[in-house]
């Protein structure tokens, strides 16, 4: 974690006039500042900075806040992540308040530098080498402007090419190991990741490489390579490469983004590379992963409209399916956009040329709501609604419904259920009801699905009680859940709490865990998702003169668990409790995967005592014997 002390330097040095002013043109107005907003478009400036308490507020937008949230709005990063840019940019040294985060310091620092000189390799094998891969740019229409815009470089068809480039510049092997760019070999060797491919640098930020992805090149490999290897090819994943974090060009893109006050967002390099070619440079790719959650906070950062590429097909309608889940509970203006059949951006790009903008204007869009229906209707071979029987109707109604009582916001919920009302041509006081009833009545915002089994989540449904519920903020705590005293609550409950409260870091880390998170209790996933979002709303308040006292906040948020979490927070912060978060962290992961496991024997022995099919019997007790041969 970055220490109090960074932070205070921060803003004790950063100017938030200058800071302003590489965004905007800013001009002096009598004892403050003012600029056209960059959060909006405006003629009249509206933004006024008081370079004395360090604040800024839009008086056409109504944005406020200080360096932090100023960075964090631009670039959609995280507070730490926000801190970093500042640091950077201001030429400030960055302290952590612990050994793990300042070695981690040194290995992110060693990653950023393999990285660049892995560039400078991919650059140089691409000028030395052109000739060879000349007829595949010129093929792909890659030209020596995209090259230089996008840092594209290339990796020979060598086993060791990059490994000996590096050797040479004395770069130690676990750092190699470390970068993600290489595999490591049966006899222990390192050998290259990227071999026969065009090369695509990540920049996450001014001069940082964050990864890599690469194209393979048929005609410069083998075809039994070109058989066994993916066509694209990413990074290994590392402490400075995050694929569900990281979208490709969205640094470079930020500027045009906020220009067009829009953003498309596709799924491949060579979609951003062919459609920046055609002058359309508002473009963000993710890294050969799916959407995620991370990718649509930092979108949502930008506050514009957000235009989904699909491609026209089963996996592009899932795709835009999933898309809709992911910025439900989001304030994201998206929409989706079909592309004719047999096209990618890049094709189009190529078939259009500078006309593919208004071909792209001209073509439908229609909400992620509706991309989502038409999914499920391609699911049972439909083309409409109409087409739709009885039985499949309640099905799809049922499916939509149900993400549907996911969304946390009120307003959101209902103009949702209106624009479902319409689509499935059922009035709305019908679907209104559906959703009053018990199934719908788990709130699912407080519990991160990807990490529930289907087998949990009917324990917790089944396990709820229907009550009301008080809030802190936006944070949702039903009042009975608030009673449960720390000495009442199950042993591994008691020390995930005892973790989080020692090192808040962990929260998000246990909420992320599934092994963990499958077997707590309904009351601490509650509590986990609660103090997550205490958090989130308050990350940058105790830095902020206008904030209010965090520490105080935290305390309050304890006291309506009980003063016996108050008690405990303040035991563990004291210097001489000895309490080790990372030992207690392993250990619970440890036990909560044993517990997993004891869970299955037992679903096992009932299902060997019911079942009447004797093979079947026989496979399940071998199954059982491997599962209890390993605990």
């Amino acid at each position: 974690m970055i220490s109090k002390e960074t932070i205070d330097e921060i803003l004790q040095k950063v100017n938030i006039v200058d800071l302003v002013s590489l965004y905007a043109e800013v001009k002096h107005k009598g004892s403050s500042y003012v600029a056209c907003c960059p959060f909006h478009n405006e003629k009249t400036p509206s933004f006024h900075i008081s370079p004395e308490k360090g604040v800024y507020h839009c008086f056409g937008c109504g944005e406020s806040g200080n360096i932090f949230s100023f960075i964090m709005k631009m670039t959609g990063a995280s507070f730490s992540d926000a801190a970093v840019e500042l640091a950077n940019k201001f030429d400030i040294e960055i302290k952590y308040t612990d050994t793990k985060f300042k070695d981690n310091k040194k290995d992110i620092d060693a990653i950023y530098k393999v990285n660049v000189l892995a560039y400078k390799y991919f650059e140089y094998s691409l000028k030395s080498n052109f000739n060879l891969i000349k007829e595949y740019l010129e093929k792909r229409k890659i030209s020596s402007s995209a090259i230089r815009s996008f840092y594209i470089g290339f990796a020979p068809n060598s086993w060791q090419g990059l490994y000996d480039f590096l050797k040479k510049v004395k770069v130690p092997e676990n750092v190699m190991e470390q970068s993600g760019l290489f595999y490591r070999n049966q006899s222990g060797k390192l050998y290259d990741v990227f071999r026969g491919r065009l090369m695509f640098p990540v920049i996450t930020q001014p001069k940082k490489i964050s990864g890599f992805g690469g194209r393979i090149i048929p005609s410069i490999v083998s075809k039994e390579e070109l058989d066994k290897q993916p066509k694209y090819l990413n990074s290994r994943e590392t402490l400075v490469y995050e694929k569900s974090k990281i979208l490709y060009n969205f640094y470079n893109a930020r500027e045009e983004i906020k220009k067009q006050k829009s953003l498309f967002l596709v799924e491949g390099y060579m979609d951003v590379v062919g459609l920046s070619r055609v002058n359309v440079r508002n473009v963000v790719a993710t890294c050969g992963t799916s959407l995620t959650l991370e990718h649509a906070k930092k979108i949502e950062a930008l506050n514009v409209k957000v235009i989904v590429m699909f491609d026209a097909d089963n996996a592009g309608y899932n795709a835009a399916a999933r898309a809709f889940t992911i910025f439900l509970n989001t304030k994201i203006n998206a929409e989706a956009l079909f592309l004719p059949n047999g096209e990618d951006p890049d094709s189009l790009a190529d078939k259009e040329g500078e006309n593919t903008l208004n071909f792209l204007n001209s073509l439908p869009r229609i909400s992620l709501l509706d991309a989502y229906l038409k999914k499920l209707l391609r699911d049972e071979n439909l083309e409409n609604i109409n087409e739709a029987s009885a039985s499949i109707k309640e099905k799809i109604s049922d499916t939509i419904l149900e993400t549907i009582s996911k969304i946390q916001s009120g307003i959101k919920k209902l103009e949702t259920l209106k624009e479902a009302s319409f689509l499935l041509q059922i009035p709305i006081e019908i679907l209104e009801n559906e959703l009053k009833k018990p199934k719908y009545k788990l709130s699912f915002n407080s519990i991160n699905n990807d990490n529930l089994s289907k087998s949990n989540v009917i324990k917790i449904i089944n396990n709820s009680s229907q009550s009301s519920s008080s809030s802190i903020g936006d944070s949702k705590i039903a009042p009975e859940l608030k009673k449960i005293m720390i000495n009442k609550l199950p042993s591994l409950d008691r020390e995930v709490l005892s973790i989080m409260l020692k090192d808040l870091e962990y929260v998000d880390i246990i909420s992320k865990n599934s092994s963990i998170c499958q077997v707590l209790t309904h009351f601490m996933l509650e509590f986990i998702d609660s103090l997550k979002s205490f958090l989130q709303q308050n990350q940058f308040k105790s830095h902020n003169e206008d904030g209010g006292n965090f520490l105080g906040e935290f305390q309050q948020f304890l006291m309506f668990y009980g003063k016996d979490y108050l008690m405990l927070s303040k035991s563990l912060s004291d210097d001489s409790n000895s309490f080790n978060p990372k030992g207690a962290y392993q250990q619970c992961e440890k036990l909560a995967l044993r517990l997993q496991k004891e869970g299955t024997i037992r679903d096992l022995e009932r299902e060997i005592q019911i079942t009447k099919d004797e093979q079947t019997r026989i496979l399940l007790v071998k199954k059982l014997f491997e599962i209890k041969k390993n605990i």
